[in-house]
């Protein structure tokens, strides 16, 4: 008998625990399960970015405006790198020199932000307009698409007309531009909703801030 429950325990310390061997199984298996998050998001953004580019191609850079087409490029280029300097001056001169400041310091920020993010995300640009148009802009961009950076200027130009002229009516311009550089195709939507966001953001965190600082430094 005692040699029987002997055995009987050294059997019983041997035997493995089966709860230990089961466990990391079932754990195994769940993490193979579980995407991870970063795959997840990166899917997510794909995914918007594909509808962005179908409701652009389909809808705008598919349309026909004709000989619309000439009144339709001023919205395009009225923002644009060629024009904006101009602005600035108009602007200093209509003015005063003080709000030309203020003006030439948002336009450069936004400059500065919209080319940064411009890099960081490298997103291509439509390659032309499915559509013939009467004019063609789209040979005077080449870098990335998002943002974009004339839709930045406009909000950014309607924000400081509404806060230094009290003309809330500028960001009529905003949607104008925004649909005339997705028309030409420079652009898909989601690039001109966030650059003119952007711009608006930037020159209403700005431009109290400066104004008072150049008041200041004036007085």
């Amino acid at each position: 008998m005692a040699r029987s429950d002997t055995l009987q325990t050294v059997t019983l310390r041997n035997s493995p625990d089966k709860s230990l061997i089961e466990s990391p199984k079932k754990d195994l298996g769940s993490m193979e399960v579980e995407a991870p998050p970063t795959a997840a998001a990166e899917s997510s953004s794909n995914a918007l970015a594909k509808f962005d580019q179908y409701i652009s191609a389909t809808y705008i850079h598919s349309l026909k405006l004709g000989v619309l087409d000439y009144i339709v490029a001023i919205p395009a280029l009225i923002c644009s790198t060629y024009v904006v300097p101009f602005l600035a001056v108009i602007i200093t001169v209509k003015m005063g020199t003080q709000r030309g400041l203020e003006y030439t310091t948002c336009v450069v920020l936004c400059v500065a932000v919209s080319l940064t993010l411009k890099k960081v995300f490298k997103r291509v640009r439509p390659t032309y307009p499915s559509a013939p148009r009467e004019v063609n802009l789209r040979w005077m961009e080449s870098n990335f698409s998002f943002p974009s950076g004339d839709s930045v200027q406009a909000g950014a130009l309607a924000t400081f007309l509404a806060f230094c002229d009290n003309t809330p009516k500028a960001y009529a311009l905003v949607p104008c531009v925004m649909f005339a550089r997705v028309y030409f195709g420079f652009h898909w939507i989601g690039d001109t909703v966030f650059g003119a966001f952007l711009g608006v953001l930037i020159t209403a965190t700005l431009l109290p801030t400066l104004s008072n600082a150049l008041a200041v430094i004036h007085n």
